[in-house]
Parts: structure tokens; C-alpha cells; sequence
């Protein structure tokens, strides 16, 4: 009796899915329409700039697998999302680990002294 009001649950993966992808295209449009403020020279990239950023993709890698193995499971699993998923974990994945030796090289050059 209480599992056809839980049916709405199934269409929850596509919705979160689809978050981060309005976010980035909503921040876009917002940044484009602010013309008060002079664009300005980019900021400096920290080693925590960069963390964030890689664990958030971590996020969208897990949130990804976790609809790539339900759309695996599903015996009419369409193929083509599959198969985009698959590649869009692919490049986060390389993405995370460019992010990483960033990350790792900016410390190892903020911790070594310059000789003079």
C-alpha cells in the first residue's frame, strides 16, 4: 500500500543529476548580467581552491556511478546514457587526478625555500 507514493522516488536520480548542470549554467547567467563590477584579474589558485573543487567532483563521480549502475541494472537500460555517463565519469575522473598533481605541486612549491 505505501509503495505507489514512494514510486516518485525513482525520478529523483534524473533531478539530481541534472543539479549541478542548472548551477553551473544559472551562475553563468548570473555572472553575464552583472555589468557593474569591472571584470578583474582572476584570483590566485590555492591548494584549497583546488581540493574543494576536486572533492566536488568526487561528488559528482559517486552521484554518477550510483545512477550508471541503476541505469545498468535496469534490463531496458537505454545504451546511449550509458554510454554518456560512462565518458562523463571518465573525464571527471582525469579531471580529479589533474586537480590532484595541481594541488600537489603547489604545495611542494610553497613548502621548498628559495636559494638566493
Amino acid at each position: 500500500m505505501t509503495g505507489g507514493w514512494l514510486g516518485w522516488l525513482g525520478n529523483m536520480l534524473p533531478i539530481l543529476l541534472l543539479m549541478p548542470l542548472f548551477w553551473l549554467v544559472a551562475s553563468f547567467l548570473f555572472e553575464s548580467l552583472r555589468s557593474d563590477q569591472p571584470s578583474g584579474p582572476d584570483t590566485p589558485k590555492t591548494r584549497k581552491s583546488i581540493l574543494t573543487g576536486a572533492l566536488w567532483d568526487v561528488f559528482l563521480v559517486e552521484l554518477w556511478t550510483f545512477v550508471l549502475v541503476d541505469e545498468m541494472r535496469d534490463a531496458d537500460g537505454s545504451r546511449f546514457f550509458i554510454g554518456v555517463l560512462t565518458m562523463a565519469i571518465c573525464l571527471v575522473t582525469f579531471q580529479i587526478i589533474r586537480s590532484l598533481l595541481e594541488a600537489y605541486r603547489l604545495g611542494s612549491a610553497e613548502t621548498t625555500s628559495p636559494r638566493a
